[in-house]
């Protein structure tokens, strides 16, 4: 008796485990969260630097976190693009260099087919929800910190 009750109690706990990974609820990638300052401001940020979660980025997600965002890692500075395909949360980007300095900010809004190239090569993106770097007032210029760990290496 007592074990089909935890067969029945483990088995409701799966299919909400899934409906919420479905739903879009926020996800903790292979890094879990990493707390990154940006121009003086705390934010907290799944990191992408494995191609496949690049390529997924913040598609499918439903809401976003004021204080949350995501920063896409690459193995060395590059020309990247990005647009909202499968994405429903206005964001913001900024592209940032190997020295860790935002060169460009853009608004990017939900479902829209534009790509948002970056200017220059750049080692990171980062996406927070749109307005977060003006109403943090993080502009241009300004640096980002974050600490070294074993897959993304910054």
């Amino acid at each position: 008796m007592k074990i089909k009750f935890l067969q029945t109690i483990i088995g409701i706990l799966l299919i909400l485990v899934a409906i919420s990974v479905y739903s879009g609820c926020w996800h903790t990638g292979t890094l879990g969260i990493q707390k990154i300052n940006v121009g003086g401001t705390t934010v907290y940020v799944e990191i992408a630097d494995e191609p496949h979660e690049r390529e997924r980025g913040l598609q499918k997600r439903k809401k976003l976190p004021p204080d949350r965002g995501m920063l896409f890692v690459y193995p060395q500075e590059q020309m990247v693009q990005f647009w909202m395909k499968e994405t429903s949360i206005p964001l913001d980007i900024a592209f940032i260099t190997e020295k860790k300095n935002i060169v460009e900010i853009y608004h990017m809004y939900p479902e829209e087919t534009k790509r948002y190239r970056s200017k220059q090569k750049v080692q990171y993106a980062l996406e927070v929800n749109q307005n977060w770097f003006s109403d943090n007032s993080v502009t241009i210029g300004d640096a980002i910190n974050f600490p070294v760990n074993k897959r993304n290496n910054p």
